[in-house]
């Protein structure tokens, strides 16, 4: 059997003595200074960041040497979720971060909400982004939108100011519509215009209800469109009038039932009246015709004048009265000249006349025999 020196020998016989032993002695001592001495560790630090916002990442959290220095990074600094505005603002813990310890960092940001405004009508001001806890005004201008005949009235909104943003809102305007109601009428004063509010049931109505003028008179019949009138959209409604002339008729003597009211447009047939009116003792008139003729066209006042003539009456007396015979006797047209026949009895003689004959009928007459 070999000997361990024997081995050793062999393999480092080549080596100088001195050589071999200084590189031997080298070993030795590496070997035992590893067996002696203890093992050293490099300290490290977690990094924790938090972004709050699960659509949000962040880039840099991990272990780190003590001491390294890091500065987060964020994906996104801006957005909306759910309609609330989200802005990165900064980390809770300035960078760059020295790594002395285990740190947690959290994302700080600023919160917004979106106030909408929704309205029909008008110009409306205050829609948008406020920041959480602010107070938020809208205003609307103008509060009345006029045109052709139709107005919207602004009456308020879903929500009162101010506004507390807490959460995103909607505000809707409230607008009262009214539609114009034109009333025309050409014979009094109801010609006006007044806004209703819509569905109102409207009832026009005119001043006068007879408008009467010169010979002229317009009674108020009713309207152009039904009763009530329902306002749904703006309306033009006309009175309706019914128009009526006066026939006049000018008469010295007695009263004509032709005289009165006739609707426009109407033909009135002027009668002939057989009427004789003594308006004193032995003078009569009597009634033969019109200044106009017949029928009369009622499209416009009228005026017609009976015409008459006048009748006297001749009266003879014979005395005695049995002496004669007279005729004619009783009423003549004035002017009219009437022959007297006298037929004389027997046994007697006609001496005298009071007129002479013929006899003109100027006025009334009495003739004496």
């Amino acid at each position: 059997m070999k000997s361990d020196h024997k081995i050793i020998r062999g393999i480092y016989g080549q080596w100088p003595g001195f050589l071999g032993g200084l590189f031997i002695a080298l070993i030795a001592w590496l070997f035992l200074s590893n067996l002696s001495s203890p093992i050293k560790y490099q300290d490290q630090y977690q990094l924790t960041i938090n972004t709050h916002i699960p659509q949000v990442t962040a880039e840099g959290a991990g272990y780190y040497d003590e001491g390294d220095e890091v500065i987060p990074l964020i994906s996104q600094e801006e957005l909306i979720v759910d309609g609330i505005k989200r802005k990165f603002v900064s980390w809770d813990i300035k960078p760059p971060i020295t790594m002395t310890k285990d740190r947690v960092v959290n994302a700080i940001w600023k919160t917004r909400y979106y106030l909408e405004i929704e309205s029909l009508y008008g110009d409306v001001k205050g829609e948008g982004w406020y920041d959480e806890g602010t107070e938020a005004e809208s205003t609307m201008g103008p509060v009345i939108v006029e045109e052709n005949g139709v107005k919207h009235i602004f009456t308020g909104s879903s929500e009162n100011s101010p506004i507390i943003m807490n959460s995103s809102k909607k505000i809707i305007a409230d607008w009262k519509t009214q539609y114009l109601l034109t009333v025309n009428s050409y014979y009094d004063t109801a010609q006006y215009s007044i806004w209703y509010d819509e569905g109102y049931e409207a009832y026009p109505s005119v001043s006068n209800g007879i408008v009467q003028e010169n010979g002229t008179r317009h009674t108020h019949t009713g309207w152009s469109l039904n009763l009530p009138i329902i306002m749904d959209y703006p309306k033009t409604v006309d009175a309706e009038w019914k128009t009526e002339y006066y026939l006049t008729i000018n008469s010295d003597y007695g009263r004509f039932s032709e005289d009165n009211w006739y609707n426009k447009g109407e033909e009135v047939n002027l009668g002939y009246h057989v009427l004789k009116i003594e308006v004193s003792n032995g003078i009569r008139k009597e009634h033969v015709g019109w200044s106009s003729e017949s029928p009369v066209l009622m499209d416009r006042a009228n005026t017609v004048t009976a015409i008459w003539n006048t009748l006297y009456k001749l009266n003879v007396t014979v005395e005695p009265e049995h002496a004669a015979e007279v005729e004619p006797r009783g009423w003549y047209k004035e002017d009219e000249i009437v022959p007297l026949n006298v037929r004389v009895a027997p046994g007697w003689k006609l001496v005298s006349i009071s007129e002479t004959l013929p006899i003109l009928m100027d006025r009334a007459q009495k003739t004496s025999l």
